[in-house]
């Protein structure tokens, strides 16, 4: 759409018609595209190209175009409009900036009380940057638009033809990439966007609703839509079966490459969980027979063919109809997988690094190595790269993010998360960070990452050890469940015959819940809906105290009830987990140890010499008198 309106501003002016009053209002959709209304303030003139054959009268008087008139809507006027000065097609291009702005953010490019400050803002005020305002609108798209809203007529694009080619040029882009097509090194395209991929994608959109919501966002929109629209459905188990909501067998959404399936587990009547299919297209869901105790499903690349854990193997099966086959065995648990185009399976077991296996079956063979430095336990929910030789996977308990290559031993550490990785078209990974969905800007042929990472969702459902309830196709559709379990609730005080004597704190977002000693106090994790999570002093008089400030996890209080211990997991690739203790008051943060693996604070000793901890399997005790090692 916004090409067709360039295109139809570019024939007007082709034509010698400046339209002076360009605003929404003015642009009406039709069948056959974008069409510019309302030419009541039009100023006539010589074409810009003779020969142009467009059927228009006059329809400005003369004289309403004498110098010092301010003529059109003043939302979207040019300054040399509001200054009187004459106007031109650039004073159009102008107001064309100002409506794509506000067709991208929703919001107004320039603001005011009244005329009076309205005039002022659009006279020297520069709008906030598109990513700013809507954090996946494409830069390069920023760009376009800025130039469009500069002060200076001779600073802008001087033609509707220069924003037309601009904007075909970052269509054509955006679409390549989107579909999951990597440019060629040499590509021009690539060369310009290597620097910031936000600008691949030109929108995020919806959401679809699978029971307690599953939500599907649309990243690639047609052109055709304005602004992103939530949609919302119920997906219903068929009759005689429920969805699950615990564990590995999750009813978590995976959606297809084509974006046109979900497929996520169900209970059956004998509670082993079994495979259900639902196309978007359709309403009903279908069972997949033969997928009994089935958990952790993944899509082929076709869209055709479900992988699956179940009983200690690795199977598949056709989703429209067929027999499960075996693939290997798993070594009893399961890690997740993903499926290449050149017929390639990654997965994961229950402990260890990440396999590969051919789809038709085999002997795995692991395709990363456990780091013994950084007492990793565990690689678990590998997804292949664009190109089918790389892959992201989640290292366990450091929870890093790294890119490993069926065709090296090397690896990249990229990032921190709590759950797996995914690539999305967009150009961005996408992970969690609490219960809070995230995104990071990723430059996949330099295998780096770009900027800050910014938040897509919020209360996002997740499981323990990495998994996560998102999925995303390669059309650029992103499905998510929400509801972390966590349930708002009110901590509340009761004697011993289960009498309630009172609450403490107010309602909320609340996990490990510890009480102090002296029965006085509880010190929690509290969530605050934006992934954040902190923990928190609550005492029987009505006082909360906030101890920290940052992703912090596992209170214990100390004998006397004085003091506090707790981790901290870290939020980049370098930061290391830290365990420390803390004041009831929240005063004095004292260090108590510092590692890359996780360290989880279990309990402090009766005389305070020592706090005991588990990481990887293992109960250790951290020494609390200064320069004593720790104790295993």
């Amino acid at each position: 759409m916004r090409i067709q309106i360039a295109e139809a501003l570019n024939t007007a002016h082709r034509a010698g018609i400046v339209h002076r009053d360009l605003k929404p209002g003015n642009i009406m959709l039709t069948k056959a595209g974008a069409k510019l209304l309302d030419f009541g303030l039009a100023k006539t003139g010589a074409p810009a190209i003779a020969g142009v054959g467009l059927s228009m009268l006059p329809t400005t008087p003369p004289g309403l175009t004498a110098q010092g008139t301010i003529l059109g809507t003043f939302q979207y006027m040019a300054p040399e409009q509001l200054e009187g000065q004459e106007a031109d097609a650039r004073t159009d291009i102008f107001a064309f900036g100002a409506t794509l702005y506000e067709m991208l953010t929703g919001r107004k490019a320039f603001a005011g009380k009244s005329h009076a400050s309205l005039i002022g803002s659009i006279l020297k005020d520069t709008p906030p940057p598109l990513p700013s305002v809507q954090p996946l609108a494409p830069s390069l798209l920023d760009h376009i638009v800025q130039r469009c809203l500069a002060k200076e007529p001779d600073e802008r694009w001087q033609t509707a033809a220069d924003v037309m080619r601009e904007l075909k040029w970052v269509a054509a882009t955006s679409g390549g990439l989107a579909a999951g097509v990597p440019l060629a090194s040499g590509d021009p395209r690539a060369t310009a966007s290597m620097a910031v991929r936000e600008r691949v994608g030109w929108a995020i959109a919806a959401i679809f609703l699978l029971v307690s919501g599953i939500m599907m966002i649309d990243a690639v929109r047609p052109a055709s839509t304005p602004e992103p629209a939530p949609v919302m459905f119920s997906v219903e188990p068929p009759a005689g079966v429920a969805f699950s909501t615990a564990g590995v067998s999750a009813s978590y959404p995976t959606i297809s490459p084509d974006g046109r399936q979900l497929a996520f587990a169900v209970r059956g009547p004998d509670g082993r969980g079994l495979l259900a299919v639902r196309h978007l297209d359709s309403l009903e869901t279908r069972l997949l027979p033969g997928t009994e105790s089935a958990f952790l499903p993944f899509w082929s690349p076709d869209s055709r063919t479900l992988a699956f854990f179940a009983a200690g193997q690795l199977k598949r099966i056709d989703t429209e109809g067929g027999t499960a086959q075996t693939l290997t065995a798993t070594g009893g648990g399961a890690g997740g997988g993903s499926w290449s185009s050149e017929g390639i399976i990654l997965f994961a077991g229950p402990t260890g690094p990440v396999f590969k296996v051919p789809a038709t079956g085999g002997e795995p063979t692991p395709v990363t190595t456990l780091n013994a430095s950084e007492q990793e336990a565990f690689h678990r929910l590998p997804w292949f790269l664009p190109d089918g030789r790389r892959c992201l996977y989640l290292a366990q308990p450091s929870n890093t993010i790294f890119q490993a290559s069926l065709d090296s031993s090397e690896r990249k550490s990229l990032l921190r998360a709590d759950s797996k990785a995914l690539y999305s078209p967009t150009g961005h990974l996408l992970f969690m960070r609490g219960i809070t969905l995230m995104a990071q800007a990723f430059d996949v042929n330099r295998s780096e990452t770009i900027g800050d990472p910014f938040r897509i969702a919020d209360d996002v459902s997740t499981a323990g050890n990495g998994r996560s309830s998102f999925s995303v196709s390669e059309t650029g559709a992103l499905v998510y469940r929400t509801g972390a379990n966590l349930v708002s609730a009110q901590p509340s005080w009761f004697d011993r015959s289960g009498k309630l004597l009172g609450t403490i704190g107010e309602e909320g977002l609340y996990r490990q819940v510890a009480l102090a000693p002296d029965g006085r106090k509880i010190a929690v994790e509290k969530f605050d809906g934006r992934g954040s999570r902190d923990i928190w002093v609550l005492d029987n008089r009505g006082i909360s105290t906030r101890l920290t400030f940052e992703q912090a996890l596992d209170p214990v209080w100390s004998m006397d009830s004085r003091q506090v211990a707790f981790g901290y997991p870290g939020t980049g690739t370098t930061d290391g987990f830290r365990v420390v203790r803390k004041t009831a008051e929240g005063n004095e943060e004292v260090l108590i140890w510092k590692g890359t693996e996780p360290r989880y604070p279990e309990s402090w000793s009766p005389d305070a010499t020592a706090l005991m901890y588990v990481s990887n399997q293992i109960i250790g005790a951290l020494p609390l008198t200064p320069g004593a090692k720790p104790l295993v």
